[in-house]
């Protein structure tokens, strides 16, 4: 009969477990990157031609992500 066994895993990291509470906070996908998100919204705004929300969008993605 084998020795009693248990499995060993990697300690827990603060990062981890602030994506798991990002993920249950922002619903499932969440990232705390914006980029994907305003590249999302730029997407969409720009189906209906320019608007104020579409370039306000454009400075969010020049000032976050370029």
């Amino acid at each position: 009969m084998q020795a009693d066994r248990f499995r060993m895993r990697p300690p827990p990291s603060i990062h981890g477990a602030l994506l798991k509470i990002g993920a249950m906070a922002g619903g499932p996908g969440y990232t705390p990157d914006p980029c994907p998100r305003i590249a999302d919204n730029i997407n969409a705004l720009s189906q209906g031609g320019d608007s104020p929300l579409l370039q306000e969008e454009l400075r969010r993605k020049r000032r976050l992500c370029d």
